[in-house]
């Protein structure tokens, strides 16, 4: 997206005007100021409400399969916790948008939907059918193959 996509996009949604002003380059520093300075004091506080929510016997109560994935989660998560590993965390967030970014620059195009709030600053893809971008495959030559996959 350029840059004048992104005020756009941040106007019509209803973007503060201090966050639209800034553009992409303001996005990358809001990002930047999230992981840093917010989330690593969001984490200890989301490690106690999961502590607490295993230590629920309401916990039980919860049935179904979205609930069984949410609590196998949550209990590795808390089994794993460590307040030491926070700042860790914060440099891998860091070190691997650098590296989405650098391999997005490499290919020349992004994976994010359009409209979405990726930070990456990264080369967009090119339309369907122009040149560099697969033509999709009709629905017909997609088809026989996942049939014989079933089978």
């Amino acid at each position: 997206m350029t840059d004048e996509e992104i005020v756009g996009y941040l106007d019509d949604n209803g973007y503060p005007p201090h966050i639209v002003a800034g553009g992409r380059a303001g996005l990358i520093a809001r990002w930047k100021q999230f992981v840093e300075e917010v989330e690593p004091l969001i984490k200890p506080l989301f490690f106690k409400l999961q502590q607490k929510f295993l230590a629920s016997p309401a916990r039980k109560q919860l049935t179904g399969k979205r609930y069984f994935v949410l609590d196998r989660k949550w209990a590795t998560d808390v089994e794993l916790y460590r307040d030491e590993n926070v700042p860790i965390e914060t440099d891998i967030t860091r070190i691997v948008n650098e590296y989405d970014k650098i391999s997005g620059k490499m290919m020349g195009r992004t994976w994010a939907r359009p409209g979405s709030m990726g930070v990456m600053d990264v080369l967009p893809l090119p339309k369907v059918g122009e040149k560099g971008r697969p033509r999709p495959l009709p629905a017909s030559a997609a088809a026989p193959r996942v049939r014989a996959a079933r089978a």
